[in-house]
């Protein structure tokens, strides 16, 4: 009898022990740690805009240059909040001290012809034994202005070159923040002959909020004489921060046929063609 009550007594035990086992189950095979995927994605941009041949991905201190949309931190990150930012690199601008800048010229002008700039930042929140899947909206940072002047009377043989010096832009871009900056600076750009209209066009960052931006165009014609004239473009390009669509500014430029170069422009604001009349 004393047997079969020890028997019966282990029995009970063993049951009970059974009892106690817990199993864990996890969703990834790093319980205590997170992972993270990053998929970029155009929030804004220009109709005229193109592609990026290639993006940076910035994950804490780990850079990732890939022409995918979609990347993955390559190991696992402590649960938390860690910082992501991606951009793209275009020809003619450089990333130095956190911000993204526009190179200069040999005669130190902004170059007035760089590529699209597209950032976006934002923080993940990393928690343990799962994968954030975070995305990230692409924003242009950079704006396109044109300019056109049709050349309605005289000669266009008289006109050598002609050449516009865009003051009081800004030349950098704060990834991380999402906005222009920098001081007041300046881009030169050339006018071509196209048939019966000169154009130009050159790409801005944005607009100094300390001085005025004024588009300064010299004219001079094949026997030296030179004139100029300047228009104040600031209440055109307000709206530089909520829309990246191009500005088109055209004139009408008469090249007079008398011995007197001089001309005036008058009235020089885009009516609702975008055309303003130089007299």
């Amino acid at each position: 009898m004393r047997t079969k009550k020890n028997i019966l007594l282990a029995a009970l035990f063993a049951a009970a022990m059974a009892g106690c086992v817990t199993t864990t189950t996890h969703n990834t095979p790093h319980p205590d740690k997170g992972s993270l995927q990053v998929e970029s994605y155009f929030a804004l941009r220009s109709a005229e805009s193109v592609d990026p041949d290639s993006l940076t991905v910035i994950m804490d201190t780990v850079v990732i240059r890939t022409d995918t949309n979609i990347v993955r931190y390559p190991g696992t990150l402590d649960p938390g909040t860690h910082e992501v930012l991606v951009y793209n690199l275009p020809v003619g601008m450089e990333f130095k001290d956190s911000l993204i800048s526009v190179v200069r010229n040999k005669e130190n002008y902004l170059v007035p012809d760089p590529g699209y700039l597209y950032t976006a930042y934002l923080h993940a929140e990393i928690i343990p034994d799962d994968t954030l899947r975070l995305k990230m909206p692409l924003v242009q940072r950079v704006k396109r202005l044109e300019f056109m002047f049709k050349v309605t009377g005289g000669s266009t043989e008289r006109i050598d070159t002609v050449t516009g010096v865009l003051k009081g832009i800004l030349g950098s871009v704060n990834p991380y923040e999402g906005h222009s900056c920098g001081k007041p600076d300046s881009s030169k750009i050339g006018f071509n002959l196209q048939l019966d209209t000169l154009r130009a066009s050159c790409m801005i960052a944005g607009i100094s909020p300390d001085t005025t931006t004024v588009f300064k165009v010299r004219i001079r014609f094949t026997d030296g004489h030179e004139q100029t004239f300047e228009t104040h473009l600031d209440k055109y390009l307000s709206d530089i921060d909520t829309n990246v669509d191009k500005k088109v500014f055209t004139a009408k430029f008469e090249a007079q046929t008398n011995a007197e170069y001089g001309f005036i422009i008058s009235d020089w604001k885009p009516t609702d063609e975008y055309e303003v009349d130089v007299k």
